[in-house]
C-alpha cells in the first residue's frame, strides 16, 4: 500500500530515472541528506504502528482490507496532527502541574525549581520570538535557536515592550539540564498521544550533538581547613552561624533540603562503637531509591548541634554569608581556574565555595581516607557509584605514600 509520510526528498534523479536522494534497497532515505536520520525514524515508526495494527487484529481473527488500514493509520494520524497544533506553553503548563503533583506527594517539592524556571525560559523565548509555538515546531530548528537564546544575555526592549525573566549566558551544564527536562516533557506529550517517539528522539540526539559540558574544577576544603574554620571567631554573629552551618555540612555531607528538615530523634548510638549516627530517609530520593543516609557524627558535629539545641539554623542568604566569612579570613584568597562571566577574571576561591560544596568536601575528604565505597555509598545516601563520582574534586595533590609498596624493603639488596 502507498501512505503519505510527510517526508520530503529532492526530486532530483539519476541517469536510470530514480531519486538520487532515496535508497531503494532499504526503502529509507540515503545517508548524508539532512535530517535523513529523523526521516527514517518516521518511516520506520509508520511501518512499526502499521504492524502493530495488523498483529492486534490477526489475533482477534480480522484480516483488514488496504483501504481499511489505511483509514486506520489516517485517522491515528489525523489525532497526532490536531494535538500537534497546541500551543508547546500551554502543555507545559500542564506538564508542570503533573510534575508539583508528583513531587508534593513524595514530599519533594523542592525539586520543582528547575521546571518552573524553565517554564520562564519558555516564556521569554517566544517573546524574544515574538512568536507562540505549536508542538508540531518542536524539532532541530526550535532546539538550535533555544539553545542559542539561552547562551546570550537577555537585554530588555523598552521599545518593543519585551522584558525577561531569566538572564540568559548559561552555560552548558545548565543547558543539558533544560535540555534534560525537555526530554521528560516530551515524553509527557507521547504519554498523553500529543507526540510521538521521534520528538523524543529528536531532542535526545540534539542534546547529545551540541551540547557538551566540559570538565569543572571543584573548590572544596580539606580537613585542616574545616578545622582552621571552625576555629576562627568572627565579629558579626551572622558570620558565626554561617561559619557553624558550612562547617556541619562539610563534617555530614548532607543536602540542604535534609539539612533543612534535621531531626535529633533519627540519631541513633551505634550498638557496638557508641558513635551516634544520623540515620535518616534522603528526602530527594524518597521517591525513588528510597535511600537513607546514614552518617556517623563527629565531636564537632554534635557540638554544633548542642549549641543550637539539635535545631541547626539557616540563614535566608546563607551563601552570601558563607562567601563573606571566608573572605574574612584570609584563608582562602587563592585563585582558581573558574572564570568570573561578568570581568573575566578568575575567581578567588572564596568566591567559588558555596552551601553544596560542603557536600563536595564531606565527599572527597573520605575518598583521601581510602574509606570504602560501599560504606561511603551509605553515608551520602547514593545508590550509584557514577553519581557519587560527580562529587569528587580532582585537582588536590596526589597522595604520593600508596608507591612505597614498590621500594625494596631494609633487608634486600
Amino acid at each position: 500500500m502507498r501512505f503519505p509520510t510527510g517526508i520530503s526528498i529532492s526530486n532530483k534523479k539519476n541517469a536510470r530515472g530514480k531519486y538520487t536522494e532515496w535508497d531503494y534497497d532499504s526503502r529509507k532515505v540515503r545517508p548524508g541528506v539532512i535530517d535523513y536520520e529523523t526521516s527514517n525514524n518516521k518511516i520506520k515508526e509508520l511501518v512499526d504502528k502499521g504492524n502493530n495494527i495488523l498483529n492486534e487484529l490477526y489475533k482477534k481473527g480480522v484480516s483488514p482490507s488496504v483501504k481499511e488500514l489505511e483509514n486506520i493509520l489516517y485517522n491515528n494520524q489525523k489525532v497526532i496532527y490536531e494535538n500537534s497544533n497546541s500551543y508547546l506553553t500551554e502543555l507545559y503548563g500542564l506538564f508542570l502541574k503533573m510534575k508539583e503533583d508528583q513531587f508534593t506527594s513524595n514530599g519533594t517539592i523542592s525539586s520543582l525549581g528547575d521546571f518552573k524556571t524553565t517554564k520562564n525560559l519558555l516564556n521569554d523565548f517566544e517573546t524574544y520570538k515574538g512568536e507562540k509555538y505549536k508542538i508540531f515546531q518542536l524539532d532541530n530548528k526550535w532546539c538550535r535557536e533555544m539553545l542559542n537564546f539561552m547562551k546570550t544575555p537577555h537585554e530588555d526592549d523598552f521599545e518593543r515592550g519585551k522584558f525577561y525573566i531569566t538572564d540568559g549566558e548559561n552555560g552548558a551544564k545548565r543547558c543539558k539540564k533544560v535540555f534534560d527536562i525537555f526530554v521528560q516533557f516530551a515524553q509527557y506529550l507521547k504519554e498523553i498521544k500529543v507526540a510521538t517517539q521521534e520528538t523524543i528522539d529528536l531532542i535526545k540526539s540534539f542534546r547529545k550533538t551540541n551540547i557538551k559540558v566540559p570538565k569543572t574544577e571543584k573548590v572544596t576544603l580539606n580537613i585542616e581547613e574545616i578545622h582552621s574554620l571552625y576555629d576562627f571567631n568572627f565579629d558579626l554573629e551572622k558570620h558565626n552561624i554561617a561559619r557553624d552551618v558550612f562547617v556541619f555540612i562539610c563534617l555530614t555531607g548532607l543536602r540542604r533540603e535534609d539539612y533543612k528538615h534535621f531531626s535529633k530523634f533519627h540519631i541513633k548510638e551505634n550498638k557496638v562503637t557508641g558513635i551516634k549516627v544520623y540515620d535518616k530517609l534522603a528526602r530527594k530520593t524518597k521517591g525513588s531509591s528510597g535511600v537513607n543516609y546514614k552518617i556517623p557524627l563527629c565531636d564537632i558535629a554534635i557540638e554544633i548541634l548542642e549549641k543550637y539545641d539539635y535545631k541547626p539554623p539557616l540563614p535566608i542568604k546563607i551563601n552570601r554569608d558563607i562567601k563573606d566569612a571566608l573572605e574574612i579570613t584570609g584563608m582562602f584568597d587563592d585563585p582558581t581556574n573558574i572564570v568570573d562571566k561578568k570581568t573575566g577574571e578568575d575567581k578567588l576561591r572564596h568566591n567559588c565555595i558555596s552551601l553544596h560544596k560542603g557536600r563536595d568536601s564531606f565527599i572527597t575528604n573520605l575518598v583521601d581516607t581510602s574509606i570504602p565505597l560501599n560504606t561511603l555509598l551509605k553515608y551520602t545516601g547514593h545508590t550509584k557509584l557514577s553519581t557519587l563520582q560527580g562529587y569528587i574534586d580532582t585537582s588536590r595533590d596526589i597522595d604520593t605514600s600508596h608507591i612505597s609498596i614498590f621500594n625494596r624493603k631494609k633487608n634486600e639488596k
